[in-house]
């Protein structure tokens, strides 16, 4: 039982044409049914809305946090995330924030959003290496 508990399975949804079985009968109520209650209306609906990058939360922390003014980081999750959201909007986003949204367990970010914050994590990353080179080389 505890090699079941540490096993992340993962399923593939199977959609049924119509409920008796029948070949070349398709029931388009019996699939539009199945395809919202499996959650994929509602993922095409993001898709299209323009949200094609998503981070579960502490994703989005551990790739994003060296933007963090200060790189303070307190315990909870939930205050780094409004912080970080807070600091990556005033830094990199639009005024508005339109190219980012915060869902329940989930980060979206619009194209042009997700392009600005990699240029941001990357001029941080390139800051970062340069100063621990500088004192690398001051130390030797």
């Amino acid at each position: 039982l505890a090699q079941v508990a540490q096993t992340k399975p993962h399923y593939v949804r199977c959609l049924k044409p119509n409920d008796d079985n029948r070949s070349d009968s398709f029931d388009k109520p019996r699939m539009v049914e199945q395809l919202r209650y499996s959650g994929v209306l509602e993922a095409v609906r993001v898709a299209r809305a323009g949200f094609p990058v998503r981070y579960v939360h502490v994703e989005f922390i551990a790739r994003y946090g060296l933007l963090a003014p200060g790189g303070a980081m307190t315990a909870d999750a939930h205050e780094v995330l409004l912080e970080l959201i807070g600091a990556v909007e005033e830094r990199v986003l639009d005024a508005d924030g339109g190219g980012l949204r915060v869902g329940k367990s989930k980060v979206f970010l619009k194209k042009g959003s997700f392009e600005a914050l990699e240029a941001a994590r990357s001029v941080a990353l390139w800051a970062c290496a340069t100063k621990l080179q500088s004192v690398v080389r001051r130390a030797l």
